[in-house]
């Protein structure tokens, strides 16, 4: 997956740019430059130690190099892209077609109409707001506070609603990002650690606010045809134990995307139709009184109505739960440093 550089490996990332130079462009820097736009200043001060590389200027070196990203930032294998690869380019939607995304997910909730009545304005007005490229700073104050009262949720944020804004844009809020990778945004998923975890069966952990944690949106780039407008509601969670080791070590964060639906703001239902058809792979499971992190290597729901979940690092051994006991599944992409294999 898509990860942003370590500042501790600047070394490392300096060697593999130099490598990316050597082979691709005949040992000259300002071939390097010229190819990925950047100023030939900017690459010599990253390759003699000056200035530490963004996420930004790595893209850059991927898209002229077919240098994969992953091995700039990190060193993991395989090197170069195929031949034929196309750099994806993910341009921020209108700010209009991401507030239809976001009324649209949101419609068991709430209607245009009432949004409208809330607004003080007509439904037809609403209509007229996703079909803007930039929103009036103004409107966005008045959208922002009416859906917050419609969805009960006070942290609701500007780039939750409208996306990520044009800088040149004034803001409601001002959009928050992280030391040198300010370049990209940053997202807030929901987030469990492991001290919360056993409250995950229990109705106080859904009926109080979820704790959220930030990640940078590139995190989503194998996962979505585009971060920006994210199909699934993805989450942050905490591992607890050494059962799914050497892959996932306690206190790791996986990264993954919850099989349901989001039905009001802490209101979430698992979809038997999605989880029926979901592959096998690594799945986080809340069953009765219990939640775990376990690996599932057939899908045996929909036809024995029973599934067996087996560790990496047995014991314990494999054992089975019935889909009726089942409340809650995540299924687990990667985790903070490697993918989900």
């Amino acid at each position: 997956m898509a990860r942003i550089p370590r500042p501790d490996d600047q070394e490392g990332i300096r060697k593999r740019i130099k490598e990316v130079i050597l082979e691709r462009f005949n040992d000259r820097q300002g071939e390097l430059a010229h190819k990925a736009e950047l100023q030939p200043a900017a690459v010599s001060n990253i390759l003699n130690g000056k200035a530490e590389v963004s996420v930004k200027q790595l893209r850059a070196i991927e898209a002229a190099s077919r240098a994969r990203f992953e091995w700039l930032a990190t060193g993991e294998e395989p090197m170069y892209h195929p031949i034929g690869w196309k750099p994806l380019s993910f341009e921020p939607e209108k700010e209009g077609e991401h507030f239809r995304t976001f009324m649209e997910r949101h419609k068991s909730i709430f209607t245009q109409k009432q949004l409208g009545d809330e607004l003080g304005v007509t439904k037809g007005s609403i209509t007229d707001y996703f079909n803007s490229a930039s929103l009036k700073v103004q409107t966005r104050i008045s959208i922002l506070r009416a859906v917050r009262k419609l969805l009960d949720d006070p942290d609701l944020t500007e780039e939750e609603v409208f996306g990520p804004l044009d800088p040149n844009v004034e803001l409601v809020q001002p959009l928050r990002h992280i030391g040198n990778f300010s370049a990209e945004p940053i997202m807030h998923l929901p987030f469990v650690p492991r001290s919360a975890r056993a409250g995950i069966p229990t109705p106080a952990f859904w009926e109080e606010p979820l704790e959220t944690v930030r990640i940078m949106r590139a995190v989503l780039a194998d996962y979505e045809p585009n971060p920006f407008r994210p199909t699934k509601d993805w989450w942050i969670i905490e591992v607890d134990g050494d059962s799914m080791e050497p892959q996932l070590r306690s206190r790791a964060r996986v990264l993954g995307y919850y099989v349901g639906n989001r039905i009001a703001r802490n209101h979430w239902e698992v979809d038997l139709e999605k989880l029926y058809r979901l592959k096998p792979g690594v799945w986080a499971v809340q069953y009765d009184d219990d939640f775990v992190i376990k690996r599932v290597k057939e899908n045996t729901l929909e036809r024995d109505k029973e599934i067996q979940l087996h560790s990496d690092n047995p014991p314990p051994g494999p054992f089975i739960i019935r889909v009726d006991s089942i409340r809650h599944v995540w299924y687990i992409e990667s985790s903070v440093n490697n993918p989900v294999r």
